[in-house]
């Protein structure tokens, strides 16, 4: 991510700013940082995850929202947009427009943003105290990681094989098929369009 001129804002600047902006930026420790524009094979494995997770719990009391939701978490102050997110009972929005109360997250790594991801972000992530599952898609092959909270409150890491079948969301009381997850994917290349 790229940071603006080194200023710091405070979060209403921040989401006076980010609500009349042309593009979604991030706000962390009073900086804002511009959200790069993800390839079509981001998009692509996006949108399958949101559909298919839509139509398994449609009725359940969860809902799904896309990148288009901000994500506020307060004891850490990072408003940021997981590519995808699902709430279990009512969503809680503050300041307005900004989810704090999560079950699931779901991003799809990127080359520009994987460290950032499967690090920092995660460590932040962990923050809301509603989370139960964190959900990292590969989309340079079929890879996901999956981190889980236990019963104890300690998060553990599961890995998804490249011939797993389908990938079982604990947090949300469904399953994917990984052929959704990656559908019509395959007909791009490595040739800049990933």
């Amino acid at each position: 991510m790229e940071a603006f001129a080194k200023r710091y804002y405070t979060e209403d600047e921040y989401l006076t700013l980010e609500r009349a902006a042309a593009y979604k930026s991030e706000y962390y420790c009073g900086e804002i940082f511009a959200m790069a524009g993800g390839s079509i094979v981001h998009s692509g494995i996006a949108v399958n995850c949101v559909a298919s997770l839509h139509a398994k719990v449609r009725g359940s009391g969860c809902r799904v929202f896309n990148s288009d939701m901000r994500v506020f978490i307060p004891e850490t102050a990072l408003y940021t947009y997981p590519d995808v997110s699902v709430v279990c009972g009512k969503p809680e929005i503050v300041k307005g427009d900004c989810l704090t109360n999560t079950t699931l997250i779901i991003e799809v790594l990127s080359p520009s943003t994987q460290d950032y991801d499967m690090g920092s972000k995660f460590k932040l992530y962990t923050s809301i105290h509603t989370l139960r599952e964190y959900v990292l898609i590969s989309s340079d092959r079929r890879s996901i990681d999956i981190y889980r909270k236990n019963d104890a409150g300690r998060w553990e890491m599961f890995f998804m094989l490249e011939t797993a079948p389908e990938l079982a969301l604990v947090s949300v009381g469904c399953t994917l098929a990984l052929d959704d997850v990656y559908a019509d994917i395959d007909e791009f290349d490595a040739d800049g369009l990933r």
